[in-house]
């Protein structure tokens, strides 16, 4: 399992990198569903929302090229509730839009944010899963892509969440505050919670946080391989075919073990993998649905 012997402090931030990309994945995909409400808001054609669709893909790339100087020299979960906190006002604001100029000002302002969120998040994710490596070393890999299937998520909920809020709000602008709300909750819980530390810092992977092996235990590891190097290195030249032998056993051992030594989650019929298989065919009838509409 992918949180056996995490810290809590590192599985709270876990929780909520997934809630900050589940949210991450709503905002990007709610224009589309609020194109009509939106056009006729502003007195204009839906085609002509298409410019806003590429505002947002130009700010989404300006945003993107100090993310990562912002990640490296500015706390960061500070910059990442900054990020959200612009989010959560610009969403805010997007309702009271009454012109075409003020709308795309608003949706350029809050993609500007989209890859800093991206970026440090990814980032972020990487960096705890990295300080798990040594006792569970599929937690990183296991985080990065439930974090990002969580963005598939928010994406597969943005258009059922705007019709719900039309037929059973009453105001399909609603979605909007909605989502500015769940972006403001995401903000809050990074001010509280502690920036984790890039691999090699002094506290990359300590008992109570999210650091690195302590100087102690480093200076240990350093004399041990001192120490056992030359027998190691003479062992390689003498034993050689010994060692071929060895890889050639370990290989038939995991061949006649097969299924066992695989990771269980995604093997076929696996949680992992049902439940790509349900997200797909979930999106595959929203698509038909949409399109038969």
């Amino acid at each position: 399992m992918a949180f056996r012997g995490m810290p809590a402090i590192a599985v709270c931030s876990v929780i909520a990198y997934s809630f900050s990309f589940l949210v991450f994945g709503l905002q990007v995909n709610l224009l589309g569903p609020t194109a009509a409400v939106l056009a006729a808001k502003i007195g204009v054609v839906e085609a002509d929302l298409g410019f806003i669709f590429t505002v947002n893909g130009l700010a989404s790339i300006i945003g993107a090229l100090p993310s990562g100087w912002l990640v490296d020299k500015l706390p960061g979960h500070a910059v990442y509730a900054a990020a959200h906190a612009f989010q959560a006002i610009g969403f805010a604001m997007i309702p009271y839009a009454s012109s075409f100029t003020t709308l795309a000002t608003a949706f350029g302002c809050v993609a500007l944010s989209w890859n800093i969120v991206n970026t440090a998040g990814n980032t972020f994710i990487l960096w705890i899963g990295n300080a798990q490596a040594e006792h569970n070393p599929q937690a990183q890999a296991f985080l990065i892509n439930m974090v990002n299937a969580l963005f598939g998520a928010g994406s597969l909920a943005a258009p059922l969440l705007a019709e719900l809020c039309a037929t059973g709000l009453g105001q399909a602008m609603s979605v909007y505050w909605i989502s500015a709300a769940m972006t403001a909750v995401s903000a809050a819980s990074f001010l509280v919670l502690p920036s984790p530390k890039p691999p090699g810092s002094s506290s990359s992977i300590s008992s109570n946080g999210l650091g690195a092996a302590e100087p102690q235990q480093q200076q240990q590891q350093q004399q041990t391989v001192a120490a056992h190097s030359g027998q190691q290195q003479q062992a390689a030249v003498d034993d050689g075919t010994a060692a071929v032998a060895a890889a050639a056993q370990a290989a038939a051992v995991y061949e006649a073990v097969g299924d066992s030594c695989r990771p269980q989650a995604w093997w076929n019929g696996g949680p992992l993998m049902l439940l790509m298989l349900i997200i797909s065919l979930f999106n595959f009838l929203n698509v038909g649905t949409e399109v038969s509409t």
